[in-house]
């Protein structure tokens, strides 16, 4: 449900952050959880996000993996880099906060953990046609509250408003 309620926001917030640049992003891809106590794990991973000239604002799921599963909302400032007129390599950070799910003693009792982290992206974009563009990037979420990192390898369609 909360993912829909995240769709939902930022689809209204296009018309608040409304410029020639405003697009809606769909991503897909695989997530590598580092670190804590637990062997590195491999998991799918999916964003929605709105991206602007200057900013992307979105909701970011990590996949589940044994016992454990984090999501949350990030605000990253985005410096791009005009490559070619349809090629545009861009980096950015900012702000992650999430909410981790453990599970408890037994299988209908979940812990929840909040907290604040930093994330870092790098991505690639090619526009395809006049409005449709997609993208590939690596995103790395550091210093968070569980002592876990991620790095996520992605690719997305986005649609430009």
């Amino acid at each position: 449900m909360k993912k829909y309620f995240a769709l939902g926001l930022l689809v209204l917030s296009a018309s608040a952050f409304a410029d020639s640049a405003a697009s809606l992003w769909v991503f897909k891809g695989r997530g590598n959880l580092n670190g804590g106590s637990a062997p590195k794990h491999t998991t799918g991973v999916y964003q929605i996000e709105q991206e602007t000239k200057n900013y992307n604002i979105g909701y970011l799921n990590e996949g589940s993996m044994d016992a454990f599963k984090r999501d949350g909302l990030f605000a990253m400032r985005r410096i791009s880099f005009d490559l070619t007129p349809r090629l545009e390599s861009s980096v950015a950070f900012g702000p992650y906060g999430s909410a981790t799910t453990i599970d408890g003693p037994s299988p209908y009792v979940y812990h929840y953990k909040y907290g604040l982290s930093f994330m870092t992206a790098v991505s690639i974009k090619y526009r395809l046609i006049d409005r449709v563009s997609a993208q590939a990037r690596y995103e790395h979420i550091m210093l968070s509250t569980d002592g876990r990192d991620t790095d996520t390898f992605i690719a997305g369609l986005g649609y430009n408003f």
